[in-house]
């Protein structure tokens, strides 16, 4: 078990540094990097629990190169990502690293600035906290959420150019594919994300 903790860190590690070292130097090649951040609804996806959307939050920073019709983004971003069990009262807030790695396509590079993305995100899991609601206190969750999150990220948004910086309205679907939980029993007791994202960005050429 420990030594299995201690690769799973290693990885982790590894895929943040590789991460931030291609945010970093990709501007070198591209010239453009990309400050955003937004509101995110959220819920979990569990088939024995009621939930519905509760209202999150990201921000961070990320980078575009390639050049034409299609271009590339890597992103880092902090995510807080929520859930409403709504028949129990109670409200989950996930926090996370998150590591989207997308690919961007201008439909009508000449006429409209419309653009659609797909691709993957990782995550780092930084803390998971239950509020019970009427049982009042907060319970940290993190303990028993596993360390890692993935999913597939897909959206389409609008990209303007004023004055030599770029604005970009995006709106974004994460669908996530790790079950956070370390909890396992007959009902299926696990949580996988879902999360939708509205997200301003400011482009700036360097």
């Amino acid at each position: 078990m420990r030594k299995e903790r201690i690769r799973l860190r290693s990885t982790v590690r590894s895929i943040v540094v590789t991460w931030i070292f291609l945010t970093l130097c990709a501007p070198l090649y591209s010239g453009e990097i990309k400050f955003m951040g937004g509101p995110a609804i959220g819920k979990y996806s569990a088939s024995w629990m009621t939930n519905r959307f509760k209202t999150g939050y990201l921000f961070g920073i990320g980078a575009e190169f390639g050049s034409g019709r299609i271009s590339y983004e890597l992103d880092i971003l902090y995510f807080l990502k929520t859930n409403d069990y709504v028949s129990r009262g109670w409200e989950y807030e996930l926090r996370e690293i998150s590591f989207p790695a997308l690919a961007k396509m201008k439909l009508f590079p000449r006429r409209l600035p419309v653009f659609v993305l797909a691709g993957g995100e990782i995550a780092y899991i930084l803390s998971h906290k239950q509020n019970p609601g009427g049982i009042g206190g907060t319970w940290d969750a993190t303990e028993f959420t596993r360390k890692v999150d993935y999913g597939l990220v897909f959206g389409t948004g609008l990209e303007f150019e004023i004055g030599g910086v770029g604005l970009e309205i995006e709106g974004r679907y994460h669908h996530g594919l790790a079950n956070t939980t370390k909890f396992v029993n007959d009902r299926g007791y696990q949580f996988q994300t879902r999360e939708l994202a509205l997200v301003l960005g400011i482009k700036f050429k360097l």
